[in-house]
C-alpha cells in the first residue's frame, strides 16, 4: 500500500505505508451482526444429526432483515465466499437470531456453508451487497475453541466479546460468572495478502465540497480495495472498484476522512 496524501476540503491526511489494515467495527451501529460462533461443536446437532461448527446471526433492528444480498466468509481474500440466502428461508426478525452451520454441506439446506470454522482460532466475515459494491459489515477474530464453549457477544449485539461458558444457539447470549472477556469490539489489524501489500500509483480521490461524495479514480489497471475511516479510527466504507471513475455516498458525520486503498 503506497504512503500518500489526500486533500480532502483542504485538509491533507498523511497515510503511512502499511503492511496491516484495520477491518473491524464497532458492531453496535449495525443492524446486522456476528453474535456467537463455534468452531468445536460438540453439543448442538443439524437437520443431519450432525454437530457441526455454526455461526449465529443476530437482528439489532426494530425491522425483519431479508438475507439476500449478504454473505459470510472465513477468508479476507474472497469476502463473497458463501451468499445468504433470502426469501422465506432467509428472514431474521427483529432482535431475531438466525444459525448458519459451517459444515461445508451445500445439499443439507440453504443454511449451510460452504466452509468450516478452523479450531484453532479464526476470522469471520459479514458483508453485503450494494450498488457501489461489496460492504464490509461485520468482522471477528476468534480464539481456539473447544467443545464446551463457544465465542460471541454479551449482551447481544454489544461489543464485548467473551468465551461463553453456556452455548446458546439461536437465542440471547446467557451471563455466567465463568464467562470470559477478551476484548471489546473496535478497529482491530488484520494481516494482508501480498498483493495487497503492492502500491497502487494510478488512483486519485477527492470529497465534494459539501462532504456528500467521495470521487475516485482508478487508473490502477486492475480492481482495487478502498477503505475510508473516521478521524478516530472507525471504518465507515469499504468498496472493491474496478479500473474508471466512481462516486460514493458519505453520510453525515463521517468528515474528516481518512483514506487507504490497495
Amino acid at each position: 500500500m503506497q504512503a500518500a496524501i489526500f486533500p480532502i476540503n483542504g485538509f491533507k491526511w498523511p497515510l503511512v505505508a502499511l503492511s496491516l489494515l484495520m477491518l473491524s467495527i464497532t458492531a453496535s451501529a449495525q443492524k446486522l451482526i456476528i453474535n456467537e460462533l463455534s468452531a468445536s461443536n460438540s453439543t448442538f446437532a443439524d437437520e443431519a444429526f450432525k454437530t457441526e461448527d455454526w455461526v449465529e446471526l443476530y437482528n439489532s433492528s426494530l425491522a425483519p432483515i431479508d438475507l439476500s444480498g449478504y454473505y459470510l466468509s472465513n477468508t479476507l481474500t474472497n469476502l463473497t465466499l458463501f451468499p445468504l440466502t433470502g426469501g422465506q428461508d432467509g428472514n431474521v426478525a427483529p432482535n431475531g437470531h438466525y444459525v448458519i452451520w459451517c459444515s461445508k454441506e451445500s445439499l443439507r439446506g440453504p443454511n449451510h456453508a460452504t466452509f468450516k470454522l478452523p479450531k484453532e482460532g479464526g476470522q469471520l466475515f459479514l458483508s453485503k451487497q450494494e450498488a457501489s459494491g461489496i460492504v464490509l459489515l461485520d468482522s471477528l477474530t476468534y480464539p481456539p475453541a473447544d467443545e464446551r464453549t463457544t465465542f460471541g457477544r454479551l449482551p447481544d449485539g454489544a461489543d464485548e466479546l467473551y468465551v461463553l461458558n453456556n452455548p446458546s444457539i439461536g437465542v440471547r447470549n446467557l451471563p455466567s460468572s465463568y464467562n470470559k472477556r477478551l476484548y471489546t469490539q473496535q478497529p482491530t489489524l488484520v494481516g494482508l495478502t501480498p498483493l495487497a501489500r503492492q502500491k497502487v500509483t494510478s488512483v486519485e480521490t477527492f470529497v465534494t465540497p459539501d462532504l456528500s461524495h467521495l470521487h475516485v479514480i482508478n487508473n490502477a489497471g486492475r480492481s482495487i480495495n478502498l477503505y475510508a475511516y473516521t478521524a478516530d479510527g472507525r471504518l465507515v466504507l469499504h468498496r472493491i472498484l474496478p479500473e474508471g471513475q466512481h462516486v460514493l455516498n458519505l453520510k453525515q458525520g463521517w468528515h474528516p476522512l481518512k483514506i487507504c486503498y490497495f
